[in-house]
């Protein structure tokens, strides 16, 4: 019995570090994937932002030091696309990201071209507005790819919560079983002290009225049993002492009645 609660006590606690195990590592998961991705995803929004600022500047300005700052977060963005590139777990996930780092060469092109038409006394692109639309379609595409991301974190969370939930629940259970369990030991426990302490107390009242003849007969507990023992070897030995006290009474009797009967016989020739 204690060692069916015990079981269950550790089925429990073997349960509980299980799902906490499972849950801690989703969530180191959901810090260092898909959070990183996310973060990775901006800083690639930030790049693709002041490259086109800086190139902006530098078309204004005509100023190298724009043009340099300009390629430095190009080279900003294909690092870090680079780096979200093991980050993305979906088939759809990957495909966006392509599909950014794409559209970012071509981004790239067509401001290296017209780079080049500054260079050769051009002032402006043959279509000022491409450049424009084609950061706008990266910056929407990298938008829709932090979505995903976002989307997938809430799902995990939603997942952590009902496997949380369903792991409160079973722990529950096994509480209420461990608990019933341990009442049911109790019970049996007292059950199986009252019924021998019930026939210990039956036979020293038998004792009590002198019969030593009768004996307790118990296997469990064992110190009960150890109790039986010591009471049956008592009653031998009152038995003992009441035979004793009998053969002493009896030879006694005797021996008193034999010499009255010689005074008596002597009495009655005289």
């Amino acid at each position: 019995g204690y060692l069916l609660v015990i079981l269950l006590l550790m089925i429990i606690i073997g349960y509980s570090l299980f799902n906490l195990s499972r849950m801690t590592r989703t969530i180191d998961a959901l810090v260092n994937s898909d959070q990183q991705a996310v973060d990775l995803e901006k800083q690639m929004r930030d790049a693709l932002l002041s490259r086109a600022r800086n190139f902006e500047k530098y078309r204004v300005t005509n100023d190298p030091a724009f043009l340099d700052l300009s390629r430095t977060s190009r080279s900003d963005f294909l690092d870090t696309h680079r780096r979200l590139v093991s980050k993305l777990g979906t088939l759809r996930e990957r495909d966006l990201g392509q599909r950014a780092l794409t559209l970012y060469r071509g981004y790239d092109a067509l401001l290296e071209e017209e780079t080049r038409s500054f260079d050769q006394g051009i002032a402006f692109p043959a279509d000022p507005g491409a450049g424009a639309k084609l950061a706008e379609e990266i910056s929407g595409t990298l938008a829709s790819l932090t979505d995903l991301q976002q989307r997938r974190i809430v799902a995990t969370i939603q997942g952590l919560r009902a496997r949380a939930g369903r792991a409160a629940v079973m722990v529950r259970v096994l509480l209420v079983l461990s608990l019933l369990a341990a009442a049911a030991v109790a019970l049996a426990v007292t059950r199986g002290i009252h019924r021998p302490l019930r026939q210990i107390n039956a036979m020293t009242t038998i004792v009590a009225g002198g019969d030593f003849s009768r004996q307790i007969d118990l296997a469990s507990p064992p110190e009960l049993a150890d109790l039986a023992r010591s009471f049956n070897r008592m009653s031998a030995e009152l038995k003992q002492l009441d035979e004793m006290k009998s053969g002493f009474i009896s030879h006694v009797s005797h021996e008193l009645r034999t010499p009255l009967a010689s005074i008596a016989e002597a009495d009655s020739l005289l």
